[in-house]
């Protein structure tokens, strides 16, 4: 917010991107069980099982055309990659 309010010719936005099914959340699923606890290792396994882990493509997606077609009026924002506000971005 600040950077866009000091520097307004230049376009700003912070984007969380979830939990992104990366090669760390799959080996935090798969194969460090034994160095965790089972109770914290079922937390990622059932974000993935529910459907809740989000694919590294849509995130990139979105980025990817935040970066080319940004509007104006978003600068400044901190928003989840899929907010409402950012569907024209996801390229569905």
């Amino acid at each position: 917010m600040t950077l866009a309010h000091e520097e307004p010719a230049i376009s700003s936005i912070a984007i969380a991107p979830g939990i992104v099914d990366t090669d760390m959340q799959k080996a935090l699923r798969d194969v460090h069980g034994d160095v965790m606890p089972h109770q914290e290792q079922s937390i990622f396994i059932n974000l993935k099982e529910s459907g809740q882990i989000v694919k590294p493509s849509d995130v990139g997606t979105v980025l990817g055309n935040l970066s080319l077609n940004m509007e104006k009026s978003l600068s400044g924002k901190y928003l989840n990659w899929d907010d409402t506000i950012l569907a024209s971005y996801r390229g569905h």
